[in-house]
């Protein structure tokens, strides 16, 4: 079966997403494995680039997540979120925003600006 998977931004880990179980892992999951992950190696705060949905970016902040949106952009500057037709490229305006969050410890408040202002949230724990 096919699992969607992520890159940690901050150590550069490979990783299940979502709460299904993965080829070798337990059987009950409770919690994704990006939530896992964030827990045992980078106190709870996360970073991720989800490759299955467009490339967002995954903040995580305890058992609580919110999409960030693209790093990548067309030549237009558009993330093309529905549909890629373009060839994508790292935008590094977008990149520096995201590592500014880390680096200022500026995940916390951003997941919960997020969640409040989000009109559907990512289930606790689910990533």
């Amino acid at each position: 079966p096919v699992h969607d998977r992520a890159i940690c931004l901050i150590c550069g880990e490979i990783l299940f997403a979502g709460k299904k179980p993965h080829p070798g892992g337990p059987r009950n999951v409770d919690q994704g494995g990006c939530t896992r992950h964030t827990e045992e190696y980078h106190n709870g705060i996360g970073v991720l680039l989800l490759f299955r949905r467009s490339s967002s970016v995954l903040l995580i902040n305890g058992p609580f997540s919110a999409y960030y949106g693209s790093l990548y952009a067309d030549r237009n500057g558009d993330d093309q979120q529905v549909t890629p037709s373009l060839p994508m490229y790292l935008d590094q305006q977008r990149f520096f925003r995201v590592y500014k969050l880390w680096a200022e410890n500026s995940i916390p408040s951003q997941v919960s600006s997020l969640r409040n202002s989000a009109s559907v949230v990512i289930r606790r724990s689910y990533y």
